[in-house]
């Protein structure tokens, strides 16, 4: 089960698409920054309680992952709009 810190961000056992859609297009709009989007992805890449929805598993753990490590893969902006192209547009 999820720690109080986790609810806190709007997080619940199974992670979906729309849940990355969502902080992606907050980084895309502003209201979230560089910092922050990192800040999210890492205790959730780290969290064993979390679930990936299984039709998007390989998206989800790939976000996770770039998101939570961007020193490995450049700068957030490039990752976010990277990945922004990858989410399925029933999500936007």
């Amino acid at each position: 089960m999820l720690d109080t810190a986790f609810r806190a961000h709007g997080l619940r056992d199974l992670l979906v698409t729309g849940d990355v859609a969502s902080v992606l297009e907050r980084y895309l709009v502003g209201t979230l920054d560089e910092f922050g989007a990192s800040l999210w992805a890492e205790p959730v890449h780290g969290c064993e309680d979390i679930v990936l929805e299984p039709a998007s598993c390989d998206f989800l753990a790939d976000a996770l992952f770039q998101l939570s490590t961007p020193e490995l893969f450049g700068t957030v902006s490039s990752i976010v709009e990277s990945l922004w192209t990858r989410v399925p547009a029933a999500e936007l």
